[in-house]
């Protein structure tokens, strides 16, 4: 309008197969004004598909914008996601010297295939993007993988000051080629500044086409390598997948030591670390962890939007004794505190059925503690935006995003935490052991928030609703549109 442009999208959800989905835009302020649509092809498929452009007085879809980068409609504002294009699987995630590097799949506009995408924080929270660590080869993609901090120098690496930064992925590629997957290692001597490509590579090559994403670390007492591999079977059969453990002395010869499974989603994004048992380092146990889980009926693309998913909130992870045995549980950093702002406290209080003590909550970015004793409540149902989560009392089941979760009471008590960013809610359940997380997209305008129970009374011994700043300042978005035109011209 006037030369400005006052909305605009983005295509994220097809692959390249020119699938054509509605975009909204609400233009209701210029009725009477002329307007003109503009489309741009950023893709690498060559193809612009736009067809059946209609005004009218109902929405096609859920309204969207995407005009201001990092304030568009469904944008995050305290979980990292990219500037543009598709993120998945975290990798290689290393602190040093005050920073924490992340490190993950990314598909940036442009690209041929997927490269390993990088961002820093001092905080956890406000992260700077910074250039691809390590970039796909022709049309070969660089899959999943791990980063290390050699700081013995055991792979003999070291330049300078630093120690070698270690990466370990997948190559995997082109589907045309008809060549196997390999498993490969990068390096920084600079402290992430800068990356290289072994020129050993691959370190690894197993028997299957598809085996991927290696898990690496150095176990000093033995003073050997040892990687954990997801042997997929070529995605043929995934209730037979297994991980294999491999062992090597010079990161180049490796022997397979044993496969851990077979069952189903033993596959993808495999780790393995040693934690203490409540705390105490003279009580470890190694923990496994596979990166497939059950699916979650959630949507896995942001409608109008120029990125493509979110990383989770950072968690920390305690191992602790409960009565089934060790289990971990996980909470959102403490850092979170530095965004909170207004805070809202429920006094303790009997919740009859009809109460809803989140009556007059208007913000879409919330930290809200929970703890209520059902007495003679059947249900809890918390609304947040629309987006329902339920909680049925007789049978100790969570249910969000079509999926049911056993969260039993804790001391006769519901604890549940949860965080709303926008358009995602995760969840915690019992101080952390219990977690579940999903993607919504509800209407802009939609404030609408509940907390409450049928069936009888409940007691309400916590309600605490913290609301919270976004990590994205004014001066953070000038620099960041600034590098993005910077790029273009």
């Amino acid at each position: 309008m006037g030369g400005r442009v006052v909305r605009a999208g983005a295509a994220t959800e097809g692959r390249g197969d020119n699938s054509l989905r509605w975009r909204s835009w609400a233009v209701g302020e210029w009725i009477g004004q002329t307007g003109r649509i503009r489309a741009n092809d950023n893709a690498t498929y060559g193809a612009l598909a736009v067809d059946h452009i209609t005004q009218g007085d109902e929405r096609k879809s859920v309204c969207s914008d995407a005009t201001t980068l990092f304030q568009e409609t469904f944008r995050p504002q305290f979980h990292y996601t990219a500037r543009t294009g598709w993120i998945n699987d975290a990798n290689g995630m290393i602190h040093y010297k005050g920073w924490w590097h992340l490190f993950h799949q990314h598909r940036p506009p442009g690209s041929p295939a997927t490269v390993w995408g990088h961002a820093a924080s001092d905080d956890l929270l406000h992260w700077r993007h910074l250039p691809t660590a390590i970039p796909c080869e022709e049309n070969d993609a660089i899959f999943s993988g791990s980063g290390l901090v050699d700081w013995e120098n055991a792979s003999s690496l070291r330049r300078g000051d630093d120690p070698p930064f270690l990466f370990f992925y997948t190559l995997h590629p082109d589907a045309k080629s008809g060549r196997k997957a390999t498993q490969c290692m990068a390096y920084s001597t600079d402290g992430a500044r800068t990356f290289e490509k072994f020129s050993g590579n691959p370190i690894l090559s197993t028997r299957d086409n598809n085996d991927r994403d290696p898990k690496v670390f150095w176990h000093k007492p033995t003073r050997a390598w040892f990687m954990v591999l997801s042997l997929s079977r070529n995605n043929a059969d995934r209730e037979h997948a297994t991980y294999g453990l491999f062992r090597s002395k010079d990161l180049r010869s490796w022997a397979l030591l044993q496969e851990i499974g077979p069952g189903a989603w033993y596959w993808e994004c495999p780790d393995m670390f040693e934690m203490p048992v409540d705390g105490d380092p003279a009580r470890t146990k190694w923990i496994l962890a596979k990166g497939s889980g059950p699916k979650t009926e959630t949507p896995n693309a942001y409608p109008g939007m120029p990125f493509n998913q979110q990383m989770s909130f950072p968690r920390e992870l305690t191992l602790r004794t409960t009565p089934d045995g060790p289990r971990l549980f996980r909470q959102p950093v403490p850092e979170i505190e530095m965004l909170y702002a207004r805070e809202h406290q429920s006094p303790v209080r009997a919740l009859n059925p009809g109460d809803n003590p989140l009556a007059g909550i208007g913000h879409d970015l919330l930290d809200i503690e929970l703890e209520m004793e059902p007495q003679g409540a059947e249900r809890v149902n918390l609304v947040l935006r629309g987006e329902e989560i339920t909680y049925e009392i007789k049978d100790a089941k969570l249910k969000a995003f079509g999926r049911t979760l056993s969260l039993p009471l804790t001391d006769g008590r519901l604890v549940l935490r949860t965080l709303l960013d926008r358009a995602s809610i995760e969840l915690f359940g019992n101080r952390g052991e219990v977690t579940h997380s999903g993607v919504f997209f509800p209407d802009p305008s939609d404030r609408s928030f509940s907390l409450t129970v049928s069936g009888g009374q409940a007691h309400l011994h916590r309600l605490v609703v913290r609301e919270l700043r976004s990590i994205f300042s004014q001066d953070f978005i000038r620099a960041e549109t600034t590098k993005i035109r910077t790029h273009i011209q």
